[in-house]
């Protein structure tokens, strides 16, 4: 028989998997579909004590899908065959790192842009991959890191969807979302989930790509930002960082990828070949990036790879033409 899924009651006789231990505190998991408390029962799964639906626990891992909402089923997430991100190894990975095709990250890391977060604070990841280790080296401390993403091939202990998150209200002292809302079908429903489960004052980091090539996993790919759209998707943050993300050589290098291989889309030899014949071209201009990156990154082009946005949570939205204000200020490009 298969794994519980979110079914009314009386419908799971399944035995629990090897593994049923959560990773997540129970006390701040919610149903996603009415934000009811939810309780491990003796099947070993979640049930929702308010709607009476079922949610299966995989290897610790909790699966919590309100599949009237989502793009994704908890049956096939459970069955390992959605993947939601391309596993990056082998000689064409190793490759793209020696010659990459822009200098996309000639900006601060990460944990460089967060404020300093409170001790014990709670660290929602969306989208995180493979990125467990990396981050939790990154973020030395006392940070309770809560990995999510909406498969099991990677390091979450959380199975959710951005557009419903399993959350209780104002659980979270930071979330990061980092190139992630470009493949969420609904980003403003997502945004309006993150705001509802940080604290008031509590941190998010979100970069999303706009002069950007279409990207796994496909076909998950909806959207592109401008930095300024980027400020308006978050109104209900206040600015701590704004940010371009990609220079103008690398985008442009980028494009000529893309150009190339519209010209024989049905040849992998043909894509393969104009790729490495970019990269090898352009590497050498690629400094040119990182040498004006300070003019860059504050907006200086108008083809920029994404944008970061860090902000801290309001009480409330900002006015939109105060927003408005602070991205004409913040943008050196006048019409």
């Amino acid at each position: 028989m298969p794994l519980p899924t979110n079914n009314p009651v009386g419908s799971i006789e399944q035995a629990p998997p090897k593994e049923t231990a959560l990773r997540v505190a129970l006390s701040i998991l919610r149903c996603p579909v009415d934000q009811g408390v939810v309780r491990e029962t003796t099947v070993g799964d979640l049930q929702c004590m308010t709607c009476g639906r079922h949610f299966p626990i995989v290897n610790g891992c909790a699966v919590l899908l309100d599949e009237d909402r989502s793009l994704f089923q908890t049956a096939t997430v459970i069955e390992r065959r959605h993947k939601a991100f391309i596993i990056q190894s082998g000689w064409k990975y190793r490759v793209k790192r020696l010659l990459p095709a822009s200098a996309h990250r000639a900006a601060p890391p990460l944990k460089d842009r967060i404020p300093r977060l409170p001790e014990k604070a709670r660290v929602f990841v969306a989208g995180s991959g493979r990125s467990k280790e990396r981050l939790s080296q990154s973020f030395p401390g006392s940070c309770e890191f809560l990995f999510s993403d909406v498969t099991l091939q990677g390091d979450a202990d959380l199975v959710c969807d951005l557009q419903a998150l399993p959350l209780q209200d104002g659980c979270l002292d930071c979330v990061i979302v980092d190139n992630v809302l470009e493949h969420v079908a609904d980003p403003r429903t997502a945004v309006q989930e993150i705001e509802r489960c940080l604290k008031v004052g509590g941190i998010v980091y979100s970069c999303i790509p706009f002069f950007f090539p279409r990207h796994g996993p496909m076909p998950y790919d909806f959207q592109r930002f401008t930095p300024g759209g980027h400020r308006f998707l978050f109104g209900g943050f206040d600015t701590v960082s704004l940010a371009c993300t990609g220079g103008p050589i690398g985008m442009l290098s980028l494009a000529a990828i893309a150009a190339l291989q519209a010209m024989n889309p049905s040849s992998r030899g043909w894509s393969l070949a104009s790729s490495l014949a970019v990269r090898v071209c352009t590497r050498p201009l690629l400094w040119i990036d990182r040498w004006v990156s300070s003019s860059w990154q504050r907006g200086a082009t108008s083809i920029p790879g994404g944008s970061v946005f860090v902000g801290r949570r309001r009480e409330n939205q900002t006015p939109p033409r105060q927003l408005l204000a602070e991205v004409i200020a913040w943008q050196p490009i006048r019409p």
